[in-house]
């Protein structure tokens, strides 16, 4: 009998972990990340890339790049989320013959299951490298507001992974777990799970070890990636104006990926630093991607939480490059 794991499986990035000696554990891949993102690309050859390799190509090849499928998972075609979801990813969304989602890539159309499928079996290859065991079963975490069908094709896509998935796991409740994990606890608690693509927000009572669900409220298509595509749109709006070319369009797919990377890349720099963030696009952008004269979008001060001071050492600067 092999090992049995938890997963987190996130719209943008996946994590694992396991019970030892009593404690969880979060596991590490071969490189050292605790996390894995949920992002996944397919050659032509149908080679298939999964993780921390796969992000570089999300700007350098993003319609063989699949990202953020956990929002298509066990929805319809003709859904409003799907619908919002097309013109956002560098992929086409099609109709399944069932009526569901197809990831369509210049190598292949895929189901949303198939595509979370990769994410985990990469899940259950790096435990199983850690453990340095066999692992065939699994919790995996899904948030509170998952329907039937969500769910179901969650523990579809465990089977094809080659997971037996004991138990699907509300997020709120998996973090109320671990808050009162050894702890004698009596006391009601609220849970804000605000993820990449979902937000649930519940009430739970906690009382000698035993976990009780008073309410849940939540929304299945709101979250970071949300946010994510009001900055993208407020630079691209700002660089039109400038220029009269919209980033955001098929003519410049590159450019469209570089200026998406710049929310994930100002929150990992907020992370560290101040509050402010100096926002620019590298003036060698367009010169390169349309072979014209270099322009830039004029650097200016993004303030990103309007009533905090000003940081008192110099701005940092986040800049976006072509790779060569």
């Amino acid at each position: 009998m092999g090992h049995m794991i938890g997963i987190d499986l996130g719209t943008t990035n996946t994590a694992v972990s396991v019970v030892v000696d009593g404690r969880p554990v979060m596991l590490e891949d071969s490189h050292g990340y605790k996390v894995v993102p949920s992002v996944v690309w397919v050659g032509d050859d149908g080679a298939i890339k999964v993780g921390q390799q796969c992000k570089s190509l999300l700007v350098t090849d993003p319609s063989r790049t699949a990202f953020a499928v956990k929002r298509l998972i066990g929805r319809l075609h003709g859904s409003p989320e799907a619908l919002d979801a097309d013109p956002r990813v560098g992929y086409d969304i099609e109709r399944a013959d069932d009526g569901g989602c197809l990831v369509a890539l210049e190598s292949g159309s895929f189901t949303p299951v198939e595509i979370s499928a990769h994410v985990l079996r990469t899940a259950k290859e790096m435990a199983e490298r850690a453990l340095g065991g066999t692992v065939d079963e699994a919790v995996i975490t899904v948030p509170a507001y998952f329907n039937s069908a969500q769910r179901t094709a969650t523990m579809e896509a465990a089977e094809a992974a080659g997971l037996r998935c004991e138990r699907l796991l509300s997020e709120p409740t998996a973090a109320a777990l671990a808050y009162g994990f050894r702890k004698e606890l009596d006391r009601t608690l609220l849970i804000f799970d605000l993820g990449g693509g979902t937000f649930d927000v519940s009430v739970l009572k906690l009382s000698n070890g035993v976990y009780e669900i008073l309410s849940t409220l939540g929304d299945s298509y709101l979250g970071g990636e949300d946010f994510d595509h009001r900055v993208v749109d407020w630079l691209a709006e700002r660089f039109k104006a400038e220029h009269g070319i919209d980033l955001r369009e098929d003519l410049v797919p590159r450019a469209a990926g570089l200026l998406a990377q710049v929310p994930d890349q100002g929150s990992e720099v907020l992370a560290r630093v101040a509050s402010i963030v100096v926002v620019s696009v590298h003036s060698l952008l367009l010169g390169r991607l349309l072979g014209g004269v270099p322009m830039a979008l004029t650097p200016s001060a993004v303030r990103l939480a309007a009533d905090l001071p000003p940081p008192p050492t110099a701005l940092h600067e986040l800049a976006m490059h072509v790779s060569t």
